[in-house]
């Protein structure tokens, strides 16, 4: 089975090989704002989403004067 990760505009990937027959995700989620009420905020708002083989994340879209 094929892994397809889709990182987006910001983000990274760290593969870990084991001899199991599972596959464990970790998500590390960052967020940036003018205060650290709205950066929680945002990043509650991003999501890992698992479609058959590939993972991307989703969040809010926001540009630099939604921070």
């Amino acid at each position: 089975m094929r892994l397809i990760v889709d990182g987006g505009l910001n983000g990274g990937v760290q593969v870990v090989g084991w001899r199991r027959d599972i596959v464990e995700v970790r998500a590390k989620v960052w967020a940036n704002a003018r205060s650290v009420e709205r950066a929680q905020e945002l990043a509650r708002d991003v999501r890992v989403v698992a479609n058959g083989g590939h993972l991307s994340a989703e969040g809010p879209d926001v540009g630099k004067a939604g921070a």
